[in-house]
């Protein structure tokens, strides 16, 4: 399903999807997230909400709607996936100028 996942009705739309496909949401897998490959002090308003958007708005609204479906079926688990550069260090990964 395409949307913009800090949209609170895509959110809405992705659990009602499932639950008319599956029957019930027991799992929730939050994977979206935005990366912005540049120094902090360079980042661009519109990447800032961007970066809010996807990586904090998305979580919120999705997961406050499965939730409330898993609080009513009684059980369900939330995964929450972060980047793995905080863990695992990547150095092609690079800014788009040095510090």
């Amino acid at each position: 399903m395409a949307g913009d996942i800090g949209d609170p009705a895509v959110g809405r739309r992705a659990i009602d999807e499932g639950l008319a496909r599956f029957g019930c949401i027991d799992t929730l897998i939050n994977n979206a997230g935005l990366f912005i490959s540049c120094p902090f002090t360079q980042y661009t308003d519109r990447q800032y909400i961007d970066m809010l958007s996807t990586n904090l708005d998305g979580f919120f609204y999705t997961t406050r709607q499965a939730v409330e479906v898993m609080e009513k079926q009684g059980a369900g688990h939330t995964v929450n996936i972060t980047t793995s550069l905080v863990d695992h260090a990547n150095s092609h990964v690079r800014l788009s100028s040095p510090l």
